[in-house]
């Protein structure tokens, strides 16, 4: 079972705690269904704020579970389908720098190693994301309108197996580093006896889950 499932309830609580409780508004069901729709729309919007991103942490026994979601504008500086080669760099070398976690994730102990990442890129690439021989005034005004429109999320999740997770206390997040345009990362970590949420920055970027 994926262990993030339980994390469910702990979002709400702990994003309550950071006074973030517009983000955990689509969780009253008590709401006409017109309403809910509203509401989860709002929520979306606020919660898709260029400069923040969400850390997702569960240690359960020997497995470690980190999910982190952020608009893609903060992970290649654009939200839109890439219109030119320089753009589809750009998000290979993002691709690159999230399919690292050595470089992201420092863990203070546990003797964890990866076993399973995935990272999704797909909100803003696919096949034909970007086509030579376009008419360049059409092809520059389709991407501004896109740029504008365009609420794109790039995520990314890790797997760890930690033979000695009792160890593990305190874990570094590398991502603003790597990631200058996020100023904060809301995290929420849950273990077997703790749970908790910080708000993480260049200057305080460690969670103390012990």
């Amino acid at each position: 079972m994926n262990i993030l499932h339980n994390i469910g309830a702990l979002g709400v609580a702990c994003l309550i705690s950071l006074n973030l409780s517009a983000e955990s508004s689509h969780h009253d069901h008590h709401h006409e269904h017109s309403h809910d729709s509203e509401v989860a729309q709002q929520t979306k919007q606020q919660a898709h704020l260029h400069g923040y991103a969400e850390l997702t942490l569960a240690l359960e026994g020997s497995a470690l579970e980190i999910s982190f979601e952020s608009p893609a504008a903060n992970i290649v500086g654009f939200e839109h389908k890439p219109t030119s080669n320089e753009q589809l760099q750009v998000i290979d070398s993002a691709q690159q720098i999230l399919s690292s976690p050595a470089e992201l994730f420092s863990l203070s102990a546990g003797n964890c190693s990866l076993t399973e990442m995935n990272t999704d890129f797909s909100a803003i690439l696919n096949d034909e994301a970007f086509a030579s021989g376009h008419n360049e005034s059409a092809h520059n005004e389709s991407a501004h309108k896109a740029e504008q429109e365009s609420h794109s999320e790039i995520t990314a999740s890790y797997k760890f197996h930690c033979p000695q997770g009792e160890k593990l206390n305190t874990i570094g997040v590398n991502l603003i580093n790597r990631f200058p345009r996020i100023e904060k990362i809301k995290a929420m970590w849950l273990t077997a006896t703790k749970q908790g949420a910080v708000e993480l920055t260049a200057k305080s970027n460690l969670i103390q889950i012990k």
